[in-house]
């Protein structure tokens, strides 16, 4: 599935390499066509998680207690979810931020839009995403009749 997505995503920036107008923002550019193939990809068969990331913190932290290895997981694929569900320009914004330390005006520019637009929605994203996680807390609380 990542293999496919990757892929896809190559041949898609090969295909549209015209378009690309600062060759040094190529990785973010790659990046966000990446991150669309991939979602793409969720949407038409939402059964697959993207876990491999999940699976190697095993690996890497084999000597953790394995209750704090279970949080671990639980909390990624609560903040996974979370991000899911934010809309795609939001999302879009807070993985290039994130996962790719991308500034500001880097992000504008691989998306097309202003620095202070970028901004605005990283705020955005990032409460909503609190209201996410904060609103999966409180449901985890209820007890089961």
């Amino acid at each position: 599935m990542t293999e496919d997505a990757v892929q896809e995503a190559f041949i898609a920036a090969f295909n549209n390499f015209d378009r690309l107008k600062d060759i040094k923002k190529f990785h973010a550019w790659v990046a966000v066509i990446a991150s669309n193939k991939a979602i793409d990809m969720i949407r038409k068969n939402s059964r697959i998680y993207p876990s491999d990331q999940i699976d190697n913190l095993q690996q890497k932290y084999s000597f953790e207690d394995p209750l704090d290895l279970i949080l671990d997981k639980e909390n990624k694929l609560k903040i996974i979810n979370a991000l899911n569900k934010l809309n795609l320009s939001y999302r879009q914004v807070v993985i290039l931020r994130y996962y790719y330390d991308l500034p500001f005006k880097d992000i504008g520019e691989v998306l097309g839009i202003s620095a202070a637009a970028v901004k605005s929605r990283f705020h955005r994203a990032k409460n909503t995403l609190k209201k996410l996680l904060e609103s999966q807390k409180s449901q985890e609380g209820r007890e089961v009749i």
